[in-house]
């Protein structure tokens, strides 16, 4: 194979526009011997099994690729259910790809096969699901933070939301102006690096939570809001599991959308009422332009197969003025 052969893959992103990555199989190569590195004997005699699609970058390196190059059975059926997982033969080692959304639905009452490892990646794990899944499971949940552009950057043991990010061997992080960072890596083919899209706060031993995706900002009524933290002033309200805030436009002028994942939904009373409720809690911490205006409520944000919000669902949900 010639030294230069590469891969030509489209992202989205959060923007829902095709955006052209090229990765060398060199990069590939070299990230399959950094995970071979980082979980070692974890991965000896395992069979490969996986709930995400090789059509994501995620899917192809690590259901495909890592296997190929560490000379391990790989599966090439996806997993979709819980009921797929627990199917697996008893009397094998597995090293399970997986992701939150599919971690977050797992049916604690379900027979476990033996895994050896857990991955998850393509959005936040929250804690609370992490330990669910160890338990369930019995195994501890190892996430892995990148994207398509970078390739792997980052992993951590998913215990608890506040555990560290350790960066990989010969990838480093840079903020190149406030809360703009950049990461440097021997996966990508510049050595300028590449722009990330997220907020970190590091720590002085390299260490780093991430802080929620930069600013995503919207004008409404010539001011500026930000969706970003609409949804983190959302997510403080009480019974609010996650939520996806937006622009809309109705009658000729744009507004705030908002869909809250609850508990359990509430019937047209209860709802009212307790939208009331959530404007109050809101109006020390938002302008009168950035309070929502048009409510959903849903027991799970709408995410595709790989974990990331899937907005022409959640524009679906306010076709109907309400």
């Amino acid at each position: 194979m010639a030294a230069q052969a590469s891969l030509v893959l489209f992202t989205s992103g959060s923007t829902g526009t095709p955006r052209r990555v090229v990765k060398s199989l060199r990069a590939m190569d070299l990230e399959a011997q950094w995970l071979a590195d980082l979980w070692g004997t974890r991965l000896q005699a395992c069979h490969v099994i996986a709930s995400v699609s090789h059509q994501h970058l995620y899917g192809l390196s690590f259901r495909i690729i890592l296997p190929m190059a560490l000379g391990l059975p790989f599966a090439a059926q996806q997993i979709f259910y819980g009921e797929q997982l627990a199917d697996q033969r008893a009397d094998r080692r597995y090293a399970f790809i997986s992701s939150p959304a599919f971690l977050r639905r797992l049916d604690t009452a379900l027979v476990a096969p033996p895994c050896a490892l857990i991955v998850s990646a393509g959005g936040a794990l929250p804690g609370a699901d992490a330990q669910r899944a160890q338990q369930t499971l019995d195994c501890a949940v190892d996430e892995i933070y990148g994207s398509t552009e970078t390739g792997v950057i980052a992993w951590r043991r998913a215990s608890d939301d506040a555990a560290l990010w350790q960066c990989f061997p010969h990838v480093s992080l840079r903020e190149i102006a406030p809360q703009r960072w950049q990461v440097f890596s021997d996966l990508l083919e510049s050595r300028a690096g590449c722009a990330l899209d997220d907020r970190i706060v590091q720590q002085q031993s390299g260490q780093f939570q991430l802080a929620g995706r930069q600013a995503r900002v919207v004008k409404i009524e010539d001011k500026r809001v930000s969706l970003s933290e609409v949804e983190r002033r959302l997510l403080a309200l009480p019974s609010v599991e996650d939520a996806a805030a937006l622009a809309i436009q109705r009658h000729g002028r744009h507004a705030i959308a908002v869909v809250l994942a609850l508990p359990q939904l509430l019937d047209a009373a209860t709802l009212h009422q307790r939208k009331q409720q959530w404007k109050r809690a809101l109006q020390p911490w938002l302008e009168p332009v950035a309070m929502p205006r048009y409510w959903r409520v849903v027991t799970a944000i709408p995410v595709t197969a790989q974990s990331k919000r899937a907005w022409p669902q959640i524009e679906e949900l306010f076709d109907i003025t309400g």
